[in-house]
């Protein structure tokens, strides 16, 4: 599900791009292998998801058998452009598309996925110290960026497809002795063999 609100998002952007004539593309950054951190994509607006927390406004819905849990995904939006002036363009054509498009559902995104019925989207503005969190845990210097609340995408209310596999494994026997019926007289000898 949440692989599926940002592949929406970033699809719909890229939509969005086009359609005013632009070249860069909206998209995930890469991850170095070797240490771990992320690395932007050049000449690209990069979308990073970096907090999930749960929706606790819509409480919980669904049955008492099949509850419903609401999260809200927190993603920020990183112009990585060969200059400042373009990466301010790029950051203001991505606040221009979300302040035209606060929410999308099935009939302004046909491509939705069945499971997500709309994520409504909003501007977050953190504080200095706050935004300095933020660079710092993701361990490199500040870029031109923007931050959005998207929410809710609903996890559960339906029956889990998960069924644990049945497991069928060897198992050795034998058994000692003479074979009794049930009046005590011997009907067979000792045996050995493999249950499955």
């Amino acid at each position: 599900m949440i692989d599926e609100a940002l592949y929406l998002l970033k699809k719909q952007l890229n939509y969005y791009f086009a359609s005013v004539g632009l070249q860069e593309k909206a998209d995930f950054p890469n991850v170095d292998p070797s240490t771990g951190l992320i690395k932007f994509k050049s000449d690209t607006v990069n979308l990073l998801l970096y907090r999930i927390e749960k929706e606790t406004a819509l409480g919980q819905q669904g049955s008492p058998a099949r509850p419903t849990m609401n999260i809200n995904l927190n993603i920020l939006f990183v112009a990585n452009m060969q200059d400042y002036s373009t990466c301010m363009q790029r950051l203001s054509q991505v606040i221009q598309f979300f302040q035209t498009n606060r929410s999308l559902d099935p009939q302004k995104a046909p491509e939705m996925p069945k499971g997500l019925a709309s994520l409504e989207i909003d501007l977050v503005s953190h504080s200095l110290s706050e935004q300095t969190n933020l660079w710092l845990m993701l361990g490199i210097g500040y870029q031109p960026s923007v931050a959005y609340l998207v929410k809710t995408v609903t996890f559960g209310g339906q029956e889990a497809s998960f069924r644990p596999p049945i497991s069928t494994t060897d198992r050795k026997y034998s058994v000692s002795g003479n074979l009794l019926d049930n009046r005590g007289r011997v009907t067979g000898e000792n045996r050995s063999g493999t249950l499955s």
